[in-house]
């Protein structure tokens, strides 16, 4: 990422990207959907370009639910992360889909945070920022 000026965002990047404008409790407003509906959202593979678009939010922003790196530390600290496994992972509920027990839907919400350490086999996605200074 460094060889093309791209980085990774901070905790009120994602969180900005991620809702795109929106103050509801969830990116597609405060319902939660049925199991079928979740079923479609919370998916890590995206079979064709139309299923992909069906699933972005008011960006055009899509897979997010699929969990990615962050550049802050899960410590509070506000800080840069030092290595890999101290870095907040964001958006994570597809890797928790389907759930397991009552209220994991609470990985949809935006504010959700897992520490990298946390996350099985450290595999997630990252979404690289430009600077546009």
């Amino acid at each position: 990422m460094q060889h093309y000026g791209w980085r990774l965002p901070g905790d009120a990047e994602w969180e900005y990207f991620y809702r795109a404008g929106t103050q509801t409790l969830f990116p597609w407003g405060n319902e939660l959907p049925d199991d079928s509906e979740l079923d479609r959202m919370l998916t890590i593979q995206y079979p064709d370009r139309n299923q992909l678009n069906a699933r972005s939010n008011l960006f055009g922003l899509a897979g997010l639910q699929v969990g990615e790196r962050t550049n802050s530390s899960f410590e509070h600290t506000g800080e840069p992360a030092d290595s890999d496994k101290d870095r907040a992972c964001r958006g994570y509920s597809a890797g928790l889909w389907p759930w397991q027990s009552v209220g994991e839907w609470i990985g949809c919400v935006s504010a959700m945070r897992f520490p990298m350490a946390d996350i099985p086999d450290g595999l997630m996605g990252a979404r690289a920022v430009v600077d546009l200074d």
